[in-house]
């Protein structure tokens, strides 16, 4: 199942592989940031613990690229 980026049109096959870009993007830091934090929960604790279970169950309810 294909996933984009809401902030930056990043594309991707796999949520994991998402929320791993969100998690460690270069570019567009702070958009990245304030995406994940409008949701409700908390970037620098995501980055923190390396636990991507919550942004994961996000990108898969926003994220996905529907045909």
């Amino acid at each position: 199942m294909p996933y984009k980026c809401l902030t930056c049109e990043f594309k991707t096959t796999s949520a994991r592989g998402l929320a791993q870009h969100i998690i460690g993007a270069t570019s567009h830091v702070n958009k990245h940031i304030e995406w994940v934090e409008s949701h409700g929960l908390s970037y620098p604790q995501i980055v923190r613990s390396s636990n991507y279970g919550a942004l994961i169950d996000l990108i898969e309810k926003e994220c996905r690229i529907e045909h």
